[in-house]
């Protein structure tokens, strides 16, 4: 799978949340300008930050991160 198309697809899930970039950086303490390079695909969206933008957002972490097992699945 593209890893265009999860962030696509979390930066969709963001906009009808109505979170923006700037207001996830916040929650997640993080600076915008790296969240922004995670989701356009800059910078790989590494497996921790997946976790705590789900944690974060309340998004589900199989939109974030597609090939993480859903919670509760032996890893």
């Amino acid at each position: 799978m593209s890893e265009r198309r999860p962030l696509n697809e979390l930066k969709a899930e963001l906009y009808r949340r109505r979170i923006t970039q700037t207001e996830l950086a916040r929650r997640m303490q993080i600076w915008r300008s790296y969240l922004s390079q995670m989701l356009n695909g800059l910078e790989p969206l590494k497996r921790p930050y997946a976790r705590l933008i789900s944690h974060c957002t309340g998004i589900p972490l199989s939109i974030i991160s597609p090939d993480e097992p859903a919670k509760g699945d032996s890893a």
